[in-house]
């Protein structure tokens, strides 16, 4: 945890852990759009090489319907039965992501409406697993205990 704080991996305005694959992403050059209940928010690595870390955006106004049609690759991971992506059914809409797109529901919940993702996304993984999902879990409840520890 210090050596990802000294790094600078972490927004220091976030709380430890959020958006961390967001940040490596972007910091490779990818441009990330993060969409969660307070709204969406783009990760890029930012103009120029010399950018010490990733950049991050607020995008006020902007949903699911602005962020999907310009992503290559979409990850679903939302965190229970009763909390969906609220569109078309509660799962993420095909009609708004592009011929081609990959596609990942790394939740332990359908977040894909699986028959019709797989007619438009050229690689579609419907779940990433038990173990790596029990894995991720244990690694959410070591942060918060470090985050405890901190405080």
């Amino acid at each position: 945890m210090e050596l990802r704080q000294h790094l600078q991996i972490y927004n220091p305005i976030l709380a430890y852990g959020n958006r961390l694959f967001a940040a490596l992403l972007a910091n490779d050059g990818a441009t990330v759009y993060s969409i969660d209940t307070t709204g969406v928010q783009v990760f890029t690595r930012g103009s120029g090489i010399r950018q010490p870390r990733h950049q991050v955006l607020d995008k006020e106004g902007w949903g699911l319907e602005d962020v999907l049609p310009l992503s290559d690759a979409v990850t679903g991971g939302v965190p229970t039965d009763g909390f969906r992506v609220p569109t078309d059914g509660f799962r993420v809409p095909t009609d708004l992501i592009h011929d081609g797109a990959v596609c990942v529901n790394f939740s332990s919940y359908r977040n894909f409406d699986g028959p019709a993702i797989k007619e438009k996304a050229s690689i579609y993984v419907p779940s990433i697993g038990n173990v790596t999902i029990a894995m991720l879990l244990r690694n959410l409840v070591r942060l918060i205990a470090s985050r405890q520890v901190v405080q």
